[in-house]
């Protein structure tokens, strides 16, 4: 049980870290920094080798690499670290989150993800937003931001456990109430 809860902090820490970079990539708050500096002017034809080059420039000034194989470290020592018994784990579950959720394994997959998402165009708006005083402060800030998310949301999760808890047991026991009253003998028995 305590591996399972794990695994769910991982893909809710994954979550929050992936997200927690995508701040900063709001169209219009792009456009209020750099979008006067380009309006009205033709942007460049795009080509998929430029379009992926561009992403990837845009991956290397917001770290995303780092971002990604730190949060796939605070993964493996969340599964691994919630009790003694999982300690046992921690080589098998860093191999996992590595060969699953590592950078190297997701990269090609977040990269044709912001080229669905963003045109070149914007993903070049985002790079030079990400120049500026305000994006440089962004990238700064959205770890911490980042982190005091995560901790709010852990410490709700748990304030209100219990409230989940008893929904649970009721569900269960709706569920089992359901089964005494159901006439219909089960089916190895008709």
């Amino acid at each position: 049980m305590k591996l399972l809860r794990g695994v769910f902090c991982l893909l809710w820490i994954l979550f929050l870290l992936l997200n927690s970079n995508a701040l900063g990539q709001n169209r219009s708050l792009a456009d209020a920094f750099v979008g006067g500096a380009s309006a009205g002017k033709p942007a460049p034809a795009s080509t998929p080798a430029g379009h992926r080059a561009a992403v990837e420039q845009l991956f290397e000034q917001i770290d995303m690499p780092e971002t990604v194989n730190r949060s796939v470290m605070q993964i493996s020592a969340a599964l691994t670290g919630a009790a003694a018994e999982d300690g046992a784990y921690k080589d098998a579950v860093d191999a996992y989150v590595n060969k699953y959720v590592s950078w190297v394994a997701l990269k090609d997959e977040i990269v044709a993800l912001y080229m669905k998402k963003f045109t070149e165009k914007e993903v070049m708006d985002l790079i030079a937003f990400y120049n500026t005083a305000t994006g440089r402060k962004l990238l700064a800030e959205t770890p911490d931001i980042g982190a005091t998310i995560s901790v709010t949301v852990h410490k709700r999760l748990v304030d209100h456990s219990p409230e989940l808890k008893q929904m649970m047991m009721e569900t269960d026991f709706k569920a089992f109430k359901d089964a005494l009253s159901d006439d219909t003998p089960p089916e190895d028995q008709r």
